[in-house]
């Protein structure tokens, strides 16, 4: 997916990933995986999936690298403090092996985008029996079973978004793919949170030379404009 991605954007055409996913996406993903009415099965394939978008969308990473999140990258000591230290390895623009790092702090104002909650419903899913090495996030069978052999990858993740999109009625799902949870994040840091530009970057792990990619991120024409009749109210 990313290689044809790759080839649109050469050729001219719109990135199946143009459109960035906002915190009301995120929020209505949240509500559509972890869901009162579904049956203990799809329950605990949601969970997986929406802790999955969740972090991607936290710290702007791509679908591909936040499946290679494993066990031994959380940090959490559970009753002594409300926040989650997470580490990756390697990333697309670093290729060396250097350490990049996330603190990620309780939000008890939207529990739909707090991590440490995230985390505890995947530490519940997945129960004593299952070890806490190797992949972090495991398929999970249609009858609700965990197969610790057997890691999600991020063709059936980005599968599963398209599936969900389409299930919360969005007729426009075709522009959200593997870069979508990066530029939304990117785009909530900068217009909901407020940081600045330099922040956002080492949050993300943009170098200066990196810095046309990030604008890119904040801005598309194919985000959701709808409102711009609005931007110049006085309030």
């Amino acid at each position: 997916m990313v290689g044809l991605e790759k080839t649109k954007a050469k050729s001219g055409e719109v990135s199946s990933s143009a459109r960035a996913l906002a915190l009301e996406d995120i929020q209505r993903l949240y509500a559509h995986c972890i869901n009162s009415s579904l049956t203990p099965a799809q329950r605990r394939l949601g969970i997986v999936r929406y802790v999955a978008y969740l972090l991607a969308w936290l710290m702007l990473l791509r679908i591909d690298e936040v499946i290679k999140l494993r066990f031994e990258n959380i940090d959490k000591i559970p009753g002594e403090r409300k926040f989650v230290d997470v580490s990756l390895n390697t990333r697309k623009q670093n290729q060396t092996g250097l350490l990049h790092s996330w603190r990620l702090h309780a939000n008890d104002d939207d529990p739909s985008i707090c991590p440490v909650r995230a985390f505890i419903l995947l530490a519940s899913l997945y129960g004593p029996e299952i070890k806490k090495s190797g992949p972090l996030f495991l398929h999970v069978t249609a009858q609700g079973a965990v197969m610790q052999t057997q890691p999600l990858t991020a063709s059936t993740l980005s599968r599963a978004l398209s599936r969900d999109l389409q299930g919360l009625g969005y007729s426009s799902w075709v522009l959200y793919g593997t870069h979508s949870f990066r530029r939304g994040g990117c785009q909530y840091r900068i217009k909901v949170k407020r940081w600045s530009a330099d922040m956002v970057a080492a949050w993300g792990g943009w170098s200066q030379v990196e810095a046309v990619t990030m604008f890119r991120y904040f801005y598309s024409p194919n985000d959701n404009h709808e409102y711009m009749h609005d931007y110049d109210r006085n309030y």
